[in-house]
Formats: C-alpha cells, structure tokens, sequence
C-alpha cells in the first residue's frame, strides 16, 4: 500500500492529465488495494481529505464495498462526514464513481446508526451534491440517497427544498458507477412522493409517483416474473411500490383508486391487478363502514409497516369520513347535524359539526352551518379564481416560457454541433441511395 499511497500523492494535482493518470492507476490496482484492504484505513489516515480527494474516494469505496471491512461503524461514519464537506471540486469529477459509491454507502450507514444519524448525513451529502452535479438541472445518485434519508428521517422541508429544483438531464447509464442506474432514479421519485405527502401536498405526491410508474425503462421485467439482472428485479420491487402508493393517494385525494396512466409500465399494469391491503381498503371505502376500514389496517399492520406505508393508510383512515360529506353534498341540498353524524360514522352531531367547520375552512367543501336549527345547507361551489391562484398561474406561465428558452437554446447548440452538421450532410449525400436501396444509413445516429 506504500506504492498506492506514493501515487496518489504525487498524482493530487490541479491538473486533469494527472488526475485521470491517477483514476487509470487506481483502477488498475483495484486487486492490489483489495488484497490489503486490512490497511485501508491506516493509509487513508496519511493522506489530506481535500488534496488528495481522488485517492481517498477510491481507498473508501474499496473499504466499504467489502463486507466486515468496518470495525467502527460510528469513528467511519463521522469520517466520512468530514470527508464529504472538505473534497476537492476537480478531484470528486474525476472520480465521480467512487464518490456515489462512498456516498451510497455512507448513506446506508446512517440508516443502520438511527435517526439522528440521518440527520446529520443530511448536511455532507448535500455538500457533496453541489459539487458532483455539473448544473442545478443535473440528477445524480446523491440526489436519491439525501431525498430517502429526508423521508426516513421526517425532515421534509429540506426534501422538498431539492424536489422544488427541476431536473432535466439524466446521465446515461454506467458500467464504472453501479448506483447510476433506472432503479436508483425511480426511488427518487417514489420517496420523493413521500416527502410531499408529508407536507400534506397530495397532489405532487401524486405527479412524482406518476413519473416513476411510467418511466419507459421499466418495461422489461414484470413485478411476478424473473428478471435477469437483481437491478431489474430491484427496479420492479419499486414500481410495484410506486403504485401501492398511488393508489393510496387516490384513496386519500378521490376515495377512489383511479386507474393509472394507460402508459405505464408492465410492472405497474400487473401490480393494479394483484390483491392485497390496498385493494381491500378501496373496497371497504365504497362499500363499508369505517370500523371495517380500521379492522383492514390493523389486520394488514406488519405488510404495511414493511412497505413504509403507515402515514399514507392513517391518512387514507382520517380522509373516510370527509369523503362521505362530500357524497352526502352530492345527494342532500340540506341535512341536519345529526343525520350527518350517523350517516358519515362520527359519534355525535358536535364531531359532524367540528369536521365540517374544518371542511369548510379548508376549502374542501362549500356549505353553511345555521347554529339554531342545527341544519347544513350544502351550497353550489363557485369556481372563482382567487389572488392566489392568479399569482400561482402567473408563476407557472414564467416557469413555461423560461422552460421554452431553455429548450430553444438546446435545440440551437445541437443544430450549430460539428456532428448534427456531419450527420446531416452525410444524411444529403446518400438520400439518392437510401431511395434505391444501396445505402444502409441510419437516422438515429444523429
């Protein structure tokens, strides 16, 4: 290890000629590093986290990917920790992944040490985010681990302060960076979702669960079937999870399970078939009391614990009997607390008459309560568009037109590229042929 360390002193320059020098040694020495993997830490402890970033990022990514190689989960973790915070910019491109595998890891590690842990993971990854990414637009692994730690450990505010940021460019897929990979960009969304719902904001829950069932790299596997990658089997362990919770969602926002998108994966299509908690609890909702939708819940209590599921079937639980005023609304131009009381499952007309204040308040439902008589009158909704709800379309008409500059801009880079102009010209020069059947050109090499 005395040879790896050498190099890797003499290679931590400002230049990129040196640095790729360095990954392709390292890269080479990987069964070497292995072999030792005993001094890993003991080598690790001799270098500086912030000139020599590359080494270290690769020594760490070897240590950690080697079951028992950790002896001291916590002195590591806070190692790492400090690591993240203090990596060279240049150095952590170059050995981009190395730093989603240390990353991946450490992330893992904070799950396992508990949820202050998490929290305090939250803070590196972020740091190493910001450097790893070439643009805000960028979507990167780290993305995945800060958004599920965000979830797992509740701090949702921070979550849906990197959900607000778009993203538009997805890295292709890496044989060298194992995290780069369809399943780790769907548990973006997935947990993503869990953090809007969080918030109480169902509604981008909804869109966020929406992009991960319909990802259109997630047709090559079924949810029952094999698959021949333990990527593709992961993957499709998370679609199906995507659509469990959609359609709890949809309990949630409709009282209904809506029918996903007709373009959704083979996954998702055979998940929406299969029997389970969340078929039942729709059934029960239509057709049952809520006594029946609590028995379901707590007769289903393990699998849904398992599946992370609990916050969304309380709040599917909570949304039972709201939803049935607004069927009661759909029927009655007026009824009396008390009829609304036995017809919706509350205990008294006092609980009727607090669930629809707070209906009313919320917006959810428009009516009048009249105290004296003890009478609701269910009023016709006005769709009138407040100031709020102005500004919220004067935003999202800004957010569309710099959306459009920006896809104008792309769309002049590609036309003014040295190999759009190649490909085209040679596209020219062989129409004549392709039109006889003599050339074999093929346009999407464009």
């Amino acid at each position: 290890m005395d040879a790896v360390r050498t190099k890797i002193v003499e290679l931590s320059t400002t230049s990129d000629n040196d640095l790729k020098k360095l990954k392709d040694y390292l890269r080479g020495a990987y069964e070497l590093i292995k072999t030792n993997e005993g001094t890993i830490g003991e080598t690790i402890a001799t270098l500086d986290p912030a000139q020599h970033s590359l080494g270290v990022a690769h020594l760490l990514s070897v240590q950690l990917s080697s079951p028992g190689a950790v002896t001291d989960q916590r002195a590591t973790f806070l190692f790492i920790s400090d690591f993240l915070r203090a990596a060279d910019k240049q150095q952590a491109e170059k050995g981009f992944a190395s730093f989603m595998t240390v990353c991946h890891f450490y992330a893992k590690m904070a799950q396992e040490l508990g949820k202050e842990a998490m929290k305090e993971a939250l803070g590196p990854l972020l740091a190493a985010l910001e450097y790893l990414r070439p643009s805000q637009e960028t979507w990167t692994p780290v993305h995945t681990e800060y958004i599920k730690l965000c979830a797992k450990c509740q701090e949702y505010q921070q979550g849906a302060a990197l959900l607000d940021q778009p993203v538009f460019n997805v890295p292709s897929t890496s044989a060298s960076c194992q995290q780069l990979n369809p399943a780790t960009f769907i548990s973006y969304f997935v947990h993503g979702a869990q953090i809007r719902a969080g918030l109480g904001d169902f509604a981008k829950a909804k869109q966020l669960l929406i992009v991960a069932m319909t990802y259109p790299g997630s047709t090559k596997t079924s949810a029952s079937g094999s698959s021949p990658t333990s990527t593709l089997q992961s993957e499709a362990l998370i679609e199906a999870d995507a659509y469990k919770r959609y359609a709890l969602v949809c309990l949630k926002m409709y009282g209904e399970i809506r029918p996903p998108p007709a373009y959704a994966s083979l996954i998702v299509q055979e998940a929406a078939q299969q029997p389970g908690y969340v078929k039942e609890l729709a059934t029960a909702f239509q057709e049952a009391t809520i006594e029946e939708v609590r028995r379901i819940a707590e007769e289903n209590a393990t699998e849904i614990t398992e599946d992370d599921n609990r916050y969304l079937v309380e709040e599917v639980i909570q949304s039972y009997t709201r939803h049935k005023v607004q069927l009661l609304k759909e029927t009655y131009l007026t009824l009396s607390l008390s009829e609304i009381a036995e017809q919706v499952g509350v205990e008294s007309a006092a609980a009727a008459e607090a669930l629809l204040a707070d209906m009313i308040a919320k917006g959810e439902i428009a009516a009048r309560i009249d105290k004296d008589s003890a009478i609701v009158f269910f009023d016709e909704e006005e769709a009138e568009p407040d100031e709020a709800m102005v500004a919220k379309m004067q935003d999202r008409l800004r957010y569309v037109q710099e959306l459009t500059q920006r896809v104008a801009a792309v769309e002049e880079e590609v036309v003014n590229s040295e190999a759009y102009i190649r490909n085209t010209t040679l596209a020219e020069a062989t129409a004549p042929a392709i039109r006889e059947g003599q050339a074999n050109f093929d346009f999407m090499d464009m």
